[in-house]
């Protein structure tokens, strides 16, 4: 059943916890026919995940039909001040960057083809990666290919507890791969850190300058960026770990250096929904390229058997697709302090982002799938009369 079909009955009216009452953002063109009360709807909606201390704050955006229909923030982006978060209140996205380095790479693909020197996606990545004086591409490693480190199908391992990607990378060579790429898939962050070099490699640029002239600055993304060596912006939630008697201990933040191009990045509302609202409209990638991003992979055809959780697109965790296009796409986050969900139902020009300041480091606070279930709360809150007519 697609996640966006399902609707929930409109909740009764009552009162709404303070916290919610600090809800600070916008919602859509003035013109547009979005409900009135689309963020107390919302508010509702996020009510009993507030009453269990979830999290102290989050930053909601939805697009419904094609057009923002809220970009807002509610609760806390700093516990200790009670300073409110806003709708262009940052929050790191974890691993919702993956889906920019995919992209990033897809654009090059999409652009040297035809070129005499074309981005073969299934060219060993030892054609395109080589050494220098800061990268050494492991020699068993050379053989696989970029869309098996897209689609998370190259065997290489994920190494916890590394504070640098490039140590991460070494301390992955070190272990043997887990299969034969092609043959199953398992999620690494080292891939996209390798895809972040490729980037480089291929253009020149530093991984962030490529993100910002070819995505962010296009699309008017000016509140998004890579962390760098800081590992806090501007403007930032303060991340925090699991609530310990009744207290939010500050998360220990990992900066650009450590997260790079797997999960280094953080976002507001308002430019997520600007986000949301290009990659639905087909601004960023012909249709053919589309189609290669939120195409199901492992496929019968790729012979890759998938596990049952995972139908994975090109940076994406799960492309639910059919014989007339994907209906439902898929991307989560998660690092110290901060947690992500990013759900596209492309069939319907809608989708929901939530980003908030707390993460299961450090004890028994919320998962990736409670963002999901938040991000499955708030869009079917939005769609409960969002829109005039429904």
């Amino acid at each position: 059943m697609r996640l966006f079909a399902r609707r929930r009955a409109r909740p009764e009216a009552e009162a709404l916890d303070p916290r919610l009452l600090m809800a600070s953002g916008h919602h859509g063109p003035a013109d547009a026919t979005i409900a009135p009360d689309l963020a107390d709807r919302v508010a509702m909606a996020l009510k009993p995940y507030f009453a269990q201390d979830q999290f102290p704050g989050i930053s909601v955006a939805v697009v419904i039909d094609g057009q923002v229909a809220l970009a807002q923030g509610y609760g806390l982006g700093d516990v200790a001040t009670g300073s409110p978060v806003q709708a262009d209140t940052r929050f790191d996205i974890g691993s919702v960057t993956k889906t920019f380095t995919a992209l990033g790479v897809l654009l090059l693909y999409q652009e040297s083809q035809g070129t005499a020197h074309p981005l073969d996606l299934d060219a060993p990545i030892g054609n395109y990666l080589h050494n220098t004086e800061s990268f050494k591409l492991p020699r068993k490693w050379s053989h696989v290919t970029t869309r098996e480190l897209l689609n998370m199908t190259s065997g290489i391992r994920d190494v916890a507890d590394v504070q640098l990607w490039k140590a991460e990378l070494e301390a992955s060579a070190n272990e043997p791969l887990l299969y034969a790429p092609g043959t199953e898939t398992s999620y690494s962050n080292t891939n996209y850190d390798l895809l972040g070099e490729l980037i480089e490699q291929w253009t020149g640029q530093r991984y962030g300058t490529f993100i910002q002239d070819r995505i962010l600055g296009p699309l008017g993304m000016s509140a998004t960026q890579e962390l760098g060596q800081s590992a806090t912006v501007p403007d930032q939630a303060v991340g925090y770990g699991a609530p310990r008697h009744g207290k939010w201990p500050r998360a220990e933040l990992l900066n650009g250096s450590a997260l790079y191009a797997a999960a280094g990045m953080v976002s507001t509302a308002q430019d997520m929904a600007s986000y949301m609202t290009a990659l639905l409209s087909g601004r960023l990638l012909d249709p053919a390229t589309y189609s290669l991003m939120w195409t199901s992979t492992p496929t019968l055809q790729y012979g890759v058997k998938p596990p049952s959780d995972a139908v994975r697109g090109l940076g994406w965790d799960t492309a639910i697709d059919t014989s007339t296009g994907p209906t439902e796409v898929t991307k989560s986050g998660q690092v110290p302090g901060y947690t992500s969900q990013l759900i596209l139902d492309p069939s319907s020009d809608s989708g929901v982002f939530v980003s908030f300041n707390a993460s299961y480091y450090g004890g028994p606070a919320p998962s990736a799938s409670t963002a999901f279930q938040v991000a499955e709360a708030v869009y079917e809150a939005a769609q409960t009369g969002a829109l005039t007519g429904r």
